[in-house]
């Protein structure tokens, strides 16, 4: 029995290519579907097309696209030319980070991932466009909470840590003294028992602010957990300048807290441990002190002690 000669595919199958206008249709539906805003724009900026996302991303409408050039986008008009620039040199940039406008004057952080296609009637520019303005603002908010306290905004346990260790290198070099407070509260407890945690929260909120009031721009205050808080003083003056930092901590609480219309009271006691006197470690430094703190708990409310 003669076998039968398998039929010689067409060319385009053998290479793997669709057929032209059945390429043409694929490449128009996934211009069409892309959840990433797509335009193809001329050399001097005009808009030959867009597809839909591109037009949800902006606010025009495809006529309105056609009336308006690449340039129009740009809140800045120099990043339109740093990124022409970048273009011409190497025909293709991917992941170029730039502010684009919407129509209504709101200002999108994007990615523009854009490449050229020469032709002999001119150049084209195929760019692919993502509003990345919520990636990076949720990273922003993780980077935030990664060292601050979510309730009260002050530094957190680790960034307070962090930023003793940093003054005590730099005391070292210079030779400064540096204070470390701790502090902790007495009175939040009617608090939360008559309000709730909400109310206990707008206390801690408010003491925050009070404490925020007391210190120079070179301190860093912070909260430890629960109703215990820190601060790290650099360059004070020995014990006497420690001193005059916890009167000022102190006199923060002589009036009364306004917590849902009530007039709450709220005492604090304070520890303070000195670098170098009292410890070269911020591990140490933050024992030393959190032991004064209670030594100025048996005192009386609204005290500190070394």
């Amino acid at each position: 029995m003669e076998r039968k000669k398998p039929s010689k595919r067409p060319r385009q199958e053998e290479s793997g290519l669709l057929p032209q206008r059945a390429d043409a249709d694929l490449f128009r539906a996934l211009f069409e579907t892309s959840r990433d805003a797509i335009a193809i724009t001329t050399e001097d900026g005009g808009f030959l097309d867009v597809n839909p996302a591109m037009i949800e991303l902006f606010g025009y409408s495809r006529d309105e696209f056609a009336q308006i050039s690449a340039a129009d986008l740009y809140a800045d008009p120099k990043d339109r030319e740093r990124f022409r620039r970048s273009l011409l040199t190497t025909e293709a940039v991917q992941g170029y980070e730039v502010n684009l406008k919407h129509k209504d004057g709101q200002v999108l952080l994007c990615t523009l991932t854009t490449a050229a296609h020469r032709r002999a009637e001119g150049t084209l520019f195929y760019s692919v466009i993502r509003d990345i303005t919520a990636e990076r603002q949720r990273e922003r908010e993780l980077a935030y909470l990664a060292t601050h306290d979510p309730l009260t905004g002050l530094a957190n346990r680790l960034s307070l840590t962090d930023r003793l260790e940093l003054e005590i290198a730099r005391a070292r070099r210079h030779g400064h003294s540096l204070a470390v407070l701790y502090m902790d509260l007495h009175g939040l407890k009617p608090i939360n028992d008559e309000g709730g945690h909400a109310a206990g929260d707008t206390a801690l909120r408010e003491v925050a602010g009070r404490l925020a009031l007391t210190v120079r721009e070179s301190d860093t205050l912070g909260r430890l957990g629960g109703d215990e808080f820190a601060l790290v003083a650099p360059e004070v003056n020995g014990p006497d300048g420690a001193a005059a930092v916890a009167s000022r901590v102190i006199e923060a609480f002589h009036e009364p807290f306004a917590v849902e219309d009530r007039e709450s009271p709220i005492a604090v006691n304070v520890g303070i441990a000195l670098y170098p006197e009292d410890g070269t470690s911020g591990p140490e430094l933050l024992r030393k002190a959190d032991g004064a703190m209670y030594r100025a708990k048996a005192r009386a409310p609204n005290s500190f002690a070394f």
